[in-house]
C-alpha cells in the first residue's frame, strides 16, 4: 500500500463514523490494489505475500483506517489460513485462494450474541442433509454487502473434533438466508450479518 492511499482512508474515518455508513472507498481503492489478494500464492493469481507481508501492509492500514483494516481482515485472514495450508501441501482449500483471486469476498462468521467462546461453544448447528448440511443459527459476520460467502463455526453431529465445532462455509443467496437488522453507534456495523 502506497502512503497516499492510506492517508485517504484515514481522511475518511471520521465521515465513515459519523454517519455510520460502509467504508465502500476504502473498500473499492484497496481492491483494486490487490490487497484482498495478498496472501493468495501468485501462481493462483494473487500477491503472493507471506504472514509478516501481511502483517505488516495490515498495521499500517489499522494504524490509520482501523475499522477498516477490522472488516478488511475477516477476508484476509481466510485467505492466510487457505495459503499457508497450500505452500504446506494441503491443496484442501485451493478453492478459496481460487475465489478469492477471481473476486470473491470471504466473511467471518465465529461471533454469535451473548457467547463469549463461539469458536469451542458454538450455538449453531449443521445437519447432515440429501446434497450438503442445513446450517441453522444466528450469526454475526463481516462485510456488509459484500461478502457473498460467509464462513464460520457450528455444530457438526457425529463428528469428532476439538470442542466439538467445525467450519463451514455457505453462500448469503441461499435459501433460507437472512440478514438482521445494521447495529447502530457502533464501527461493527460491518459485522452485522446474521
Amino acid at each position: 500500500l502506497d502512503d497516499e492511499l492510506i492517508e485517504r482512508c484515514a481522511a475518511r474515518v471520521a465521515q465513515y463514523d459519523r454517519d455510520n455508513t460502509f467504508f465502500t472507498e476504502d473498500f473499492e481503492e484497496l481492491k483494486a490494489t490487490g490487497y484482498l489478494t495478498m496472501a493468495v500464492p501468485t501462481e493462483l493469481g494473487g500477491l503472493g505475500f507471506t504472514l509478516a507481508d501481511v502483517v505488516r501492509e495490515m498495521r499500517r492500514l489499522a494504524k490509520r483506517a482501523p475499522a477498516t483494516a477490522l472488516a478488511l481482515n475477516m477476508h484476509v485472514y481466510w485467505t492466510g489460513i487457505a495459503a499457508d495450508l497450500y505452500r504446506s501441501g494441503d491443496r484442501s482449500l485451493t478453492w478459496l485462494l481460487e475465489e478469492a483471486a477471481a473476486g470473491e469476498v470471504f466473511a467471518a462468521g465465529h461471533g454469535e450474541a451473548g457467547n463469549d467462546l463461539p469458536v469451542l461453544l458454538s450455538t449453531a448447528k449443521a445437519e447432515p442433509v440429501d446434497g450438503g448440511y442445513r446450517l441453522t443459527g444466528r450469526k454475526q459476520w463481516g462485510a456488509h454487502d459484500i461478502a457473498e460467502v460467509c464462513s464460520g463455526v457450528c455444530k457438526i453431529p457425529r463428528r469428532k473434533q476439538i470442542g466439538g465445532n467445525d467450519h463451514a462455509c455457505a453462500r448469503g443467496a441461499l435459501p433460507g438466508h437472512q440478514h438482521g437488522p445494521l447495529e447502530r453507534g457502533s464501527r461493527r456495523r460491518d459485522e452485522a450479518h446474521r
